[in-house]
């Protein structure tokens, strides 16, 4: 990505990264990276070649064994003069995220703010690394106990929380604890980890430490199996978590698969209900609700439901739409034309099966979009 530092209107052709260079790919499918304030595409990432993907990994193999054997208290320093960079470059983050994704300057500053936080939490891989030992467990039996480093890890990030999940919950923590990464970045928002992981490189990340491809399923289906990937790292869908955990625990790795949550609230005559409506449409309307701790379902007891709708209606209509890197804008864009369709289609199918529509936004156009 290297030149990519300024949102022009051109568009840019970006690259993936292995060994700290990032490089051209030979691939000749493209992928459109949209401003969906706008709905023209301002990039094109590569959908990576099944070589080049094999090469990311081979890289982050070969930067395993002198990466993991250095002091965590070294490893860690890369993490303390990372989260300088970001803090120096805090706002060009949140304006690239709000840009490709869609979420509001609040949220996206928001969202960058958790790889500070994620960063100050791995730093204390040299406490939190140390084993343990007990003497005479059982006659002329002592018990020793290490924690070491696994080996190359695969990270697989959504389009949701570009900063926060893959250099927040992925990348710090594990590099800290001696791992390398191969990270599959959204293809929808790829330009945000690119330019994080280009910062961690200015921080003194060594030569595959960490690589990034963009790439499709078929690509990426190999690697779940591939011998050299110790473990897998996903949040994303349900259905392809439950595909991601079934195939990389098959093959004998260690997997985590963070999917969909649906969450609810439950509101009661005792409730306050002016303070609860507020803080439903919070919850409701957040990031578009494109984040795991969306509120879809409200049940309210029927003798006050009728005020209850009243002032989610009145609190849902005064959001202020609008593209998503203006300061004043509450509720930004879907991060795609197919987002948009998914979440109008589950809203006529509601009205198809006899829900009643209070407020209606399907066609609604924010100011400036």
């Amino acid at each position: 990505m290297g030149e990519v530092r300024e949102l022009a209107p051109e568009m840019k052709r970006l690259r993936y990264c292995i060994d700290n260079e990032w490089t051209e790919s030979k691939t000749e499918k493209f992928m459109a990276v949209m401003d969906p304030s706008t709905g023209v595409q301002i990039a094109e990432t590569p959908c990576c070649t099944n070589e080049e993907v094999e090469a990311v990994v081979q890289s982050a193999k070969a930067a395993f064994p002198e990466w993991s054997s250095k002091p965590a208290a070294i490893r860690t320093q890369v993490l303390f003069k990372f989260r300088d960079l970001v803090n120096q470059n805090f706002e060009e983050l949140a304006l690239i995220l709000a840009t490709e994704n869609g979420k509001n300057l609040n949220e996206a500053r928001g969202d960058v703010h958790k790889v500070v936080e994620a960063c100050e939490v791995a730093v204390a891989a040299p406490l939190e690394m140390q084993g343990h030992s007990t003497m005479e467990v059982t006659r002329g039996h002592d018990t020793v106990l290490y924690r070491e480093s696994v080996g190359v890890f695969l990270g697989i990030a959504p389009y949701n929380f570009p900063a926060m999940i893959p250099f927040g919950w992925f990348i710090p923590l594990a590099i800290a604890a001696g791992n390398t990464v191969v990270l599959k970045s959204a293809s929808l928002v790829p330009m945000t980890s690119m330019r994080l992981l280009e910062l961690l490189i200015e921080a003194g990340l060594p030569k595959g430490v960490v690589n990034l491809i963009t790439c499709s399923r078929n690509e990426l289906t190999d690697l779940l199996s591939h011998p050299d990937i110790s473990g897998i790292s996903f949040v994303g869908s349900t259905s392809v978590g439950l595909k991601i955990y079934s195939t990389g625990a098959a093959a004998g790795k260690r997997v985590q698969a963070l999917t969909q949550a649906k969450n609810h609230a439950l509101v009661l005559r005792d409730a306050p209900l002016d303070w609860s409506a507020r803080r439903i449409i919070n919850s409701a309307f957040g990031c578009a609700g494109q984040r795991c701790m969306a509120l879809p379902t409200v049940v309210v007891e029927d003798c006050i439901a009728d005020e209850f709708v009243a002032l989610l209606k009145k609190y849902a209509q005064v959001l202020k739409m609008g593209p998503a890197y203006e300061e004043t804008t509450q509720l930004g864009p879907l991060v795609s034309a197919g987002q948009k369709k998914f979440v109008v289609d589950m809203i006529n199918k509601g009205v198809e099966e006899g829900a009643e529509l209070v407020l209606d936004g399907r066609e609604t156009v924010g100011e400036g979009c």
